[in-house]
C-alpha cells in the first residue's frame, strides 16, 4: 500500500505546472505571509530543490522490483534444447 501512495505522489510531481503551483505557493508564503522581499531566483531554486527531494523521497518508499521467474514445463526444456537456445 506504501508503494501505491508513493507512486501517486510521483505522479502529482510529474503533473504539467505542478511545478509553477509549488512557485507560487512559496512566492506567497514568503511575500504575504511573512511579508519578506521575494528573490524570485531563490524561490525557483526553492522549488527545484523542493520538488528534487520529494522525488528522491518518493522513489524511495516504491518497493524493490523482484526477479521474475519464469515457470517451464518439459516441453519447454525440450523445445529450447532442439533449438540449441538452453543455458543449462
Amino acid at each position: 500500500m506504501k508503494g501505491h501512495q508513493a507512486k501517486i505522489k510521483l505522479a502529482v510531481l510529474d503533473t504539467p505546472g505542478f511545478g509553477q503551483v509549488l512557485f507560487d505557493a512559496l512566492h506567497t508564503y514568503i511575500g504575504d505571509a511573512r511579508g519578506e522581499e521575494v528573490d524570485v531566483e531563490h524561490v525557483t531554486e526553492m522549488t527545484d530543490a523542493l520538488a528534487y527531494s520529494l522525488k528522491k523521497q518518493y522513489l524511495a518508499e516504491l518497493p524493490a522490483k523482484q526477479a521474475t521467474v519464469k515457470n517451464r514445463d518439459l516441453e519447454d526444456l525440450i523445445k529450447e534444447i532442439k533449438d540449441g537456445q538452453s543455458n543449462d
